[in-house]
């Protein structure tokens, strides 16, 4: 591929193991436990020179998505009806992800120290997400639901400057996403061809990042980014024929943030109040979507 590094295959192996109880015909719950791994062909060299300092092309640079990794998945999930219009869920998903890849050892492959071989970019990543989700049927022809959802991502980076390949441009990078979630919507049928939906979702996180050169044992931490997003979904639902619906939906999304990459990091950095990239500032809008969609069902 002239485009980029690349790898011929990849493949995933995955395997696991899931416990279900019942403890009543109210109270139901799970426990999964999944291991997944992936590898594949060694990386291909896009066999070209950096621009700024004429250094060949790393071919054992990793793409994150590209990138041998072994996960452990653990999933927990409890579901209660404590009464017959009401039920609730509650859901834990904790993930560990490790990118191990085959092709360390490259020429800028280089550590935190002396003869550290560690793979550069992506090295690990965890995440943790906790959902309450409830549903609140009324009557027949309604129906309520509302959840909420906490997440948390940690990522750990390892890089190394092409100007100079030595221990002095080693650099590492933590960051850690925490972010909520909270979703509030319904359904009413009027009969047996229409229908109406609307939904609302509220998502705010942050982002914290923490930098680091080889051998320096102090952090920088940077400014923290932000954002924000309000969604609201609308949908009307006409089922003219027994297989055959046709549905009209509208989206509107509003998204505000606040990224030092693009706003600068403010005053007491050491870069002033510069912002990475030219001509780009953090999110603030509102997009809107209307489209028309035919279902069919074919038996």
């Amino acid at each position: 591929n002239k485009d980029g590094t690349i790898r011929d295959d990849l493949k995933n192996n995955q395997f696991g193991l899931e416990l279900r109880s019942r403890a009543s015909e109210f109270v139901t719950g799970s426990l999964r436990y999944q291991y997944d791994k992936r590898s594949g062909a060694e990386y291909q060299s896009r066999a070209m020179t950096n621009i700024n300092n004429g250094t060949p092309d790393n071919a054992t640079l990793r793409q994150y998505w590209l990138a041998d990794y072994e996960q452990n998945l653990v999933r927990a999930q409890l579901n209660l009806m404590p009464l017959e219009t009401v039920a609730i869920q509650l859901r834990a998903d904790w993930r560990d992800r490790n990118y191990d890849g085959m092709t360390c050892g490259g020429v800028y492959d280089i550590g935190l120290g002396a003869g550290d071989k560690t793979c550069l970019g992506l090295t690990g990543s965890q995440r943790q997400t906790y959902t309450v989700d409830t549903q609140w049927n009324p009557s027949e022809a309604l129906q309520l639901f509302g959840f909420y959802t906490y997440g948390q991502q940690k990522q750990k980076q390892l890089g190394n400057s092409n100007a100079n390949v030595g221990l002095a441009t080693a650099w590492w990078s933590d960051s850690t996403s925490d972010d909520h979630t909270i979703g509030l919507g319904g359904n009413y049928k009027f009969n047996e061809r229409w229908n109406v939906g609307a939904q609302y979702n509220w998502v705010s996180g942050v982002e914290q990042y923490y930098q680091g050169q080889g051998g320096i044992a102090s952090a920088l931490q940077l400014p923290d980014n932000k954002y924000t997003e309000n969604q609201l979904q609308l949908l009307a639902n006409w089922q003219f024929k027994p297989d055959t619906a046709l549905r009209l939906n509208y989206i509107y999304s509003h998204v505000k943030g606040a990224n030092f990459a693009y706003d600068g990091w403010g005053n007491g950095y050491p870069v002033g109040s510069l912002p990475y990239t030219n001509g780009l500032r953090s999110a603030d809008g509102a997009d809107q979507l209307v489209y028309l969609s035919l279902n069919v069902r074919f038996n």
